[in-house]
């Protein structure tokens, strides 16, 4: 094993982004997007409505209308209804398969076989969130999109949550000891997020609670929301070489990446003469999948190239 003495050091911080996890709690992956099981109520989708989807999170998001109007009985569709009726459009079939989950039994999309060398797929708009792409817990679905707070980001701070050595001791009747030691316990990450501008839209997402476009009116969750929605975090730090640098030299990033996140907002101040800030606190810690346990977070070193390759830094 070697390790890297490349002499590069971080400041600051680029910014982070926040999407929200497949229902299930797995990542919404190139080749496992999952939506809804069961059945859907698609009363109010209009044939004109769209499904957006953006690769690698750079440009714009690309629609595509799938007509859902007349799926199911009176429009309550199962995932075998709307596998067949989505993978019979063309604009979507070009792009996508659409499945029903082996394990899980949500429909599932991935990328078609000829769609390859994608690191990142994001679904969102009317039909991304009809279909339950996003829902987490018990907040409603908001479409696996980004939020994106680049301009937007203030501090990030990424504490460590630990459980503390311990000191086990037995002492016999004429006064001797025998002591265990039990060691300090790195149990995951604390993020606090703190954002330039007050932005719903992340509010929402890890949170809960609704935005409304139309009202421009946030209502936030009640206390009926038992289960917070999980979202996942990537946090980029420009890196730069010893020595004496201007902000334009950087020369590869540092990229945190948390698949598993809950989060709150935190206190709001409105102070006389002075900026408001906004804050979110973050809960991470290591998760167990088939009984494989992974760790709350992990660090990945980016070349210019490669961060370029997943929308940072453009």
């Amino acid at each position: 094993m070697s390790y890297s003495k490349d002499k590069k050091t971080g400041f600051s911080n680029q910014g982070f982004r926040v999407r929200r996890m497949n229902p299930d709690g797995s990542y919404p992956a190139v080749t496992n997007h999952l939506g809804f099981a069961g059945t859907v109520d698609l009363t109010g989708v209009l044939a004109t409505d769209t499904l957006e989807y953006r690769w690698d999170a750079k440009g714009t998001f690309t629609p595509i209308i799938l007509d859902l109007s007349a799926v199911g009985t009176s429009h309550i569709a199962t995932v075998t209804e709307v596998v067949t009726a989505i993978n019979l459009i063309v604009g979507f079939s070009a792009v996508f398969l659409a499945s029903a989950d082996s394990v899980t039994g949500r429909l599932k999309i991935a990328n078609a076989v000829a769609v390859t060398g994608k690191l990142y797929l994001e679904l969102k708009g009317t039909l991304a969130v009809a279909l339950g792409f996003g829902q987490s817990g018990d907040a409603s679905a908001l479409g696996t999109s980004f939020v994106e707070c680049f301009d937007d980001s203030g501090a990030v701070g990424l504490p460590k949550v630990i459980k503390d050595k311990e000191e086990v001791t037995q002492e016999s009747s004429t006064g001797h000891e025998d002591t265990m030691m039990i060691d300090a316990v790195q149990k995951g990450l604390s993020p606090s997020l703190a954002t330039t501008d007050e932005i719903y839209e992340l509010k929402a997402m890890l949170t809960g609670g609704i935005w409304d476009d139309t009202l421009f009116k946030y209502t936030p969750p009640t206390s009926r929301l038992a289960v917070a929605p999980l979202c996942a975090l990537e946090v980029f730090v420009p890196k730069y070489g010893k020595g004496s640098m201007h902000r334009g030299d950087v020369i590869g990033y540092k990229q945190t990446m948390i698949s598993h996140m809950t989060g709150r907002e935190s206190d709001i101040t409105h102070e006389v003469k002075a900026w408001a800030s906004y804050q979110y606190e973050c809960t991470a810690t290591e998760y167990t999948v088939s009984d494989v346990v992974y760790p709350c977070y992990e660090e990945f070193e980016l070349s210019i190239t490669a961060a370029q390759a997943i929308g940072v830094g453009l």
